[in-house]
């Protein structure tokens, strides 16, 4: 998991952008779970390491994480969200989920 934390804490930190999507607007931050559907292009894993950049200036541990990493092939999302979870991690974002096999099973069993 050091190398996906490694890896998530350099994607935060390049991203550079002066402005974000109005759909920033439309997430509801009191959900435990939010997805974002759009076509490719938009602005999507841009929006979203631009919030994680937001959260950590507030102090809240967060992680960003692709999931077609070759650490998905030991590993499983399920248990990186309980390890998250447990060690007092707070937002874990998923990019490009739908590339990991069996992804919807797993965030449906994510509590």
């Amino acid at each position: 998991m050091e190398k996906l934390t490694e890896k998530s804490n350099k994607s935060i930190l390049s991203v550079q952008y002066p402005f974000q999507r109005k759909v920033v607007g439309k997430i509801n931050r009191e959900w435990r779970m939010n997805g974002i559907i759009e076509t490719r292009g938009t602005g999507k894993t841009t929006l979203l390491l631009q919030k994680l950049q937001e959260f950590r200036v507030k102090g809240h541990d967060v992680l960003y994480v692709r999931p077609d990493d070759l650490y998905f092939v030991d590993h499983r999302i399920y248990d990186l969200a309980a390890n998250f979870r447990k060690n007092g991690g707070k937002y874990l974002y998923l990019d490009e989920v739908h590339k990991y096999p069996g992804w919807a099973r797993e965030l449906k069993n994510i509590s």
